[in-house]
């Protein structure tokens, strides 16, 4: 008999004013968005890195066809394919690998997520960077008037910038989660392990082990994998908190 898909952990609701989410028992995940003015500024930074770049494929395309004593179309060709190339390479790269973010963002404290305050999607990326030529063009008067301050690659791929702040949000990264979680169920789960040391402690209590209950009764098989994982002498923990941490293999 096929398995029937978990429903979904969470049903959170966007208040797309303040960029919050409400998920688990009503936590709520701030969204700081970043403006036009902060995100111009980390492009600004972005692009004259990528520019960088281009100058120094430039030379190369140079120098080799002055080496081989060749001109022409093919040189122009040539540099046109590398400079986009490098363009889209350096943004998508640095967000893949970077969590999101780029050395202008990184130096701004932005960061792209999905449109529910998690992880953007590895495939998100590439959409939302892929239009970003286009976005040159007719990216700041659609930020302007979205109230999200999104461009035409966010709205396709569904992402946002905000602004991040990193370690001081305590906020964990989940080393595993089930397949059938969405971006805002990591979220949600991530806010609840970062912010249960300031909550009442029978409530951060009551919250692991809902989502702990949810896990044990839709995905056993994640459970078992996990507890599969842990150590002989590392018996399951009491405290639902700590389970969940470990069973999600969250680290600050």
């Amino acid at each position: 008999m096929e398995r029937p898909s978990p429903t979904p952990l969470t049903t959170p609701q966007i208040e797309t004013a303040h960029g919050a989410v409400l998920g688990l028992d009503n936590v709520r995940l701030g969204l700081p968005l970043a403006g036009l003015g902060s995100r111009g500024l980390a492009t600004f930074v972005d692009h004259l890195l990528a520019l960088l770049g281009i100058a120094i494929w430039g030379l190369g395309v140079l120098s080799l066809f002055n080496l081989a004593g060749l001109s022409g179309p093919w040189a122009v060709a040539l540099f046109l394919i590398g400079a986009f190339l490098i363009q889209w390479g350096y943004f998508a790269a640095c967000e893949l690998t970077m969590d999101g973010q780029t050395p202008g963002k990184r130096a701004l404290g932005l960061r792209t997520v999905s449109s529910v305050g998690g992880r953007a999607s590895s495939a998100a990326i590439l959409l939302r960077n892929l239009l970003r030529s286009l976005d040159l063009a007719v990216g700041v008067p659609i930020m302007a008037l979205d109230t999200r301050s999104r461009r035409l690659g966010d709205l396709v791929a569904s992402t946002l910038v905000v602004h991040h702040r990193g370690e001081r949000d305590g906020a964990p990264s989940l080393g595993r989660v089930p397949d059938s979680w969405t971006g805002r169920d990591v979220a949600v789960v991530e806010s609840l392990l970062g912010r249960a040391h300031a909550m009442e402690p029978e409530r951060a209590r009551r919250m692991a082990e809902q989502v702990n209950g949810w896990l044990r009764r839709r995905e056993p098989d994640f459970i078992a994998d996990g507890e599969a994982e842990w150590a002989d002498d590392a018996p399951a923990p009491d405290d639902p908190l700590v389970y969940l941490s470990r069973i999600l293999a969250a680290e600050v």
